[in-house]
């Protein structure tokens, strides 16, 4: 009798042991930007005066993202773009070099492979190029992104799961980029031909505002269209 009812006991605790809902583990975010705006096109340019303000954007839109580990090549304008972050997260830059910049190959497979063994469940940023970026995108989500190589303010946030497909919002940061201004200028064209004040400076100042923080893109779903333009890669 006895053990009978301790034989019943083991097996009401097996029930209530298997009954628990199991911890899930975390999914891997990634934030890709390319490097801020570059001086010229020497090999290893330095940033303009508004990469590096952009530079310090990229510091309010990741800071409350979690970010425990940052990626670079190793050229000067990317490492200049992720140290503002690299200094108010006290994280330093990985730097995972790329041979030929022209043409890189697997690239962005060995770097998605790394972010995924290393940093699972984790949030890394990632400063690419206008030419890597799409190649880890689609490393990752085994889609092809293009990225428009004249735009400097674009966000890619990929989200990977443990299990299951992964997710991609495409949001941006910082000042207007090339695209917005381009809108903005024919814009303020078309209502100073209608007798229209302008009222360009009002939205912009509340697309940078929004795009300061990365919690309020993904609120509201902000993602675009993607914008191809063939160009040499920086």
């Amino acid at each position: 009798m006895r053990r009978s009812v301790v034989g019943v006991f083991v097996l009401l605790l097996a029930l209530v042991s298997c009954s628990k809902p199991q911890p899930v583990a975390p999914s891997t975010i990634v934030l890709l930007v390319r490097h801020a705006e570059k001086a010229s096109d020497a090999e290893d340019s330095p940033l303009t005066e508004a990469g590096a303000g952009r530079g310090q954007a990229l510091v309010r839109v990741a800071e409350g993202a979690g970010v425990s580990a940052i990626y670079s090549t190793q050229f000067r304008r990317n490492r200049d773009t992720a140290q503002p972050i690299s200094d108010r997260l006290k994280l330093a830059v990985t730097e995972l070099p790329i041979p030929d910049l022209q043409n890189p190959g697997d690239y962005g497979k060995t770097l998605a492979r790394t972010l995924l063994e290393k940093h699972a469940g984790q949030t890394v940023l990632v400063v690419g190029h206008s030419n890597t970026v799409p190649l880890v995108l689609e490393a990752l989500t085994g889609q092809p992104a293009p990225v428009d190589h004249a735009e400097y303010s674009d966000l890619f946030i990929v989200t990977v799961p443990p299990s299951g497909a992964a997710r991609l919002i495409k949001a941006q940061y910082g000042a207007g980029g090339a695209k917005q201004r381009a809108e903005s200028q024919a814009r303020a064209v078309v209502n100073r031909g209608r007798g229209v004040a302008s009222f360009e400076g009002v939205k912009a100042r509340g697309k940078e505002e929004v795009g300061c923080s990365l919690r309020a893109r993904l609120r509201l779903g902000c993602c675009g269209g993607w914008a191809r333009r063939s160009r040499t890669s920086g």
